[in-house]
């Protein structure tokens, strides 16, 4: 399994740089989205963490989506052979967080350079990297459940509007989500809603370490990223306010992925 996982990931990693075009846009997407964002946006604002959350999901899918739909018929004639779907699925994850990684420390690194001001900073470069990358990493376990359970290409871009459009509305952002209804237990389900709280829970907890300002204190009282209540997330499931009950929703969400990825992979050996 190991010798399977090492050649695999040499050579996946080979061919994504050997496509040097396709990687280029790649990488170029975080700069991109993220000098708009300070454009845009000069002051560090719960707008900013949400859009880093959106950007995160939109790194990890649409860099998976097309990953194992898009060689199945490799997959098959060696999956016959020899192949076996842990290694080969465990080889697409690490190659493309890899590449993940990348965006997301180019992408925070913009935000944390060029967002804020001296009353009010991005906390922490590495704290909020971390969030952003298990986002990032999420979300190609979502872009690989879509590729896995797909036969074309085509529907693969049919499908992400339909996967990535709800991580937006049901976030909790940019509407009030109703308490006790379907719209809440949906938002259950989604990387954003997490996300965005997790990443207000992080710039929450580090404010004690920003500058200080005494001749203008009002600038200090922090309305603009005074997280939960902000967001209008319900808490009806009485899940504790910090930071740990989001890292295990999303990682609750990741495990019923990759089980669904690995399904998805078996019952094609019966096709």
């Amino acid at each position: 399994m190991f010798k399977q996982l090492f050649w695999l990931v040499v050579r996946y990693f080979h061919i994504k740089t050997n496509d040097r075009a396709n990687t280029a846009i790649l990488l170029a997407q975080a700069p991109i989205i993220a000098g708009l964002l300070a454009l845009i946006l000069g002051e560090l604002e719960l707008s900013v963490l949400f859009f880093m959350t959106i950007s995160a999901i939109w790194f990890g899918t649409n860099n998976a989506a097309k990953e194992i739909v898009g060689e199945l018929p490799i997959y098959r004639r060696e999956r016959m052979f020899n192949l076996r779907i842990m290694p080969y699925l465990l080889s697409k994850i690490i190659v493309l967080t890899f590449f993940s990684a990348l965006q997301v420390a180019i992408f925070v690194g913009i935000i944390y350079t060029l967002v804020g001001s001296d009353a009010l900073r991005m906390g922490s470069y590495w704290a909020h990297s971390g969030m952003m990358l298990l986002l990032a990493f999420s979300a190609t376990l979502l872009g690989l459940f879509i590729s896995a359970n797909v036969s074309s290409t085509e529907k693969v871009m049919t499908i992400i509007p339909i996967v990535l459009i709800p991580q937006i509305i049901l976030a909790g952002v940019i509407t009030t989500i109703p308490e006790k209804s379907a719209v809440e237990y949906a938002s259950y389900t989604m990387f954003s809603r997490w996300g965005t709280q997790g990443f207000v829970y992080i710039q929450d907890s580090l404010r004690s370490y920003m500058a200080t300002n005494p001749l203008c204190p009002d600038e200090l009282t922090y309305n603009t990223l005074k997280g939960v209540d902000f967001l209008n997330l319900p808490n009806s499931i009485g899940l504790p306010e910090k930071l740990s009950s989001n890292l295990w929703a999303i990682g609750l969400i990741d495990f019923v992925l990759f089980i669904g990825i690995f399904w998805a992979l078996r019952r094609k050996d019966s096709l």
